[in-house]
């Protein structure tokens, strides 16, 4: 009885252990993804102020590659699901990208 209340209890230690390091790792890359979004919407707007328009757009189908890919990635989790509005707005988002990288690309 000892041992099985001695199993029982380390089980949920480990299994609350191992919830709550997932949470902190996933709550960490969804503000790494927040800071990296506000990061590039304020060097967007300093290339606008500076008259850059061909180094805004090409910054923005870069920024738009990593959150298209977060993204495909999210629709394609068993932890997410995305309404039409979401694939609608994905569609939209690579239709944007490649007419970027055909008006400015990759540098």
């Amino acid at each position: 009885m000892n041992k099985t209340i001695t199993a029982l209890i380390a089980f949920l230690l480990g299994a609350t252990l191992s919830a709550v390091i997932g949470f902190k790792l996933l709550m960490e890359q969804g503000y790494q993804s927040v800071i990296g979004k506000l990061a590039d919407n304020t060097i967007f707007y300093q290339q606008i102020e500076q008259g850059q328009p061909a180094l805004t757009q090409s910054a923005i189908a870069s920024s738009l590659e990593r959150f298209i890919h977060l993204a495909d990635n999210g629709e394609s989790s068993v932890w997410v699901s995305p309404s039409q509005h979401d694939r609608q707005t994905v569609i939209r988002a690579k239709e944007l990208q490649a007419q970027l990288n055909n008006e400015y690309p990759p540098m």
